[in-house]
């Protein structure tokens, strides 16, 4: 089975780091995380949040004022003002 690592923000440090858990892919311990399948490898994050926030360069360009975040539905579970 292969680790989950998270990517989180370290606050000492100012950057982001990748933490090793002891949780596994391709099991139930994935729904603890917030995912993101990107070119064929999947991502953690410990939130949609950290996700915006590590990719902030990314979306700066947006015309709006919002970035939604949706679940499998289409749902918004998550809005962040850009």
């Amino acid at each position: 089975m292969i680790p989950i690592n998270v990517w989180y923000y370290n606050d000492i440090l100012s950057d982001w780091i990748l933490k090793g858990t002891n949780d596994y892919q391709e099991t139930v311990d994935e729904y603890k995380y917030f995912r993101v399948l990107s070119h064929g490898r999947k991502y953690f994050y410990a939130s949609a949040e950290d996700y915006f926030n590590f990719n902030k360069d990314k979306y700066s360009s947006l015309t709006e004022n919002t970035l939604d975040f949706t679940n499998v539905k289409g749902e918004v579970i998550y809005t962040q003002p850009v």
